[in-house]
């Protein structure tokens, strides 16, 4: 997708946003403190599959559907399973943080980017189709075809610099 000289100028300024760099700033420090709580037998670092299947797991227990995942009970809750959700995929795959300005007044969303793809993995949505498909396995579902296309985008780099 081509962006207009102006939607590129908005696309630049959100990323220098001074909220957004904090939230990202805080990520590890959140993740680290708060999510242990949230997930308790989780993984030690580095996660995959398997801490993405017990966190969904957790996530089906805390949310009983779709429609509570952002309700004001469980807003922090929602929101520490959005950033476990998107860095469990940045520190496996080369990925980061964007943050996409909103449209027509809509809040700015946060999404990943990997490096072998033209689309953002969007967690917030990872996390509501999750709790409405209600499989347990849709993360690591997700992650297992990213690890897919990461090994054929790191073969091809091999390839390029032989």
């Amino acid at each position: 997708m081509t962006r207009s000289e102006d939607e590129q100028r908005q696309h630049d300024v959100a990323q220098h946003d001074e909220k957004f760099l904090s939230w990202v700033e805080m990520n590890e420090g959140v993740l680290e403190l708060e999510f242990d709580e949230d997930v308790p037998d989780l993984p030690e670092k580095p996660w995959g599959q398997e801490a993405l299947r017990i966190a969904e797991a957790r996530a089906l227990e805390i949310f009983p559907s779709k429609a509570e995942v952002f309700d004001e009970e469980h807003w922090d809750t929602s929101w520490r399973f959005v950033r476990f959700i998107g860095q469990t995929f940045i520190d496996a795959f080369d990925g980061f943080w964007v943050n996409l300005p909103g449209e027509d007044g809509a809040r700015a969303k946060v999404v990943v980017q990997l490096p072998f793809r033209t689309m953002y993995l969007e967690p917030i949505n990872l996390l509501t189709a999750a709790m409405s498909r209600r499989t347990g396995e849709e993360w690591a579902r997700v992650y297992g075809y990213a690890e897919e296309d990461y090994a054929a985008y790191r073969a091809s780099k091999r390839k390029d610099n032989a």
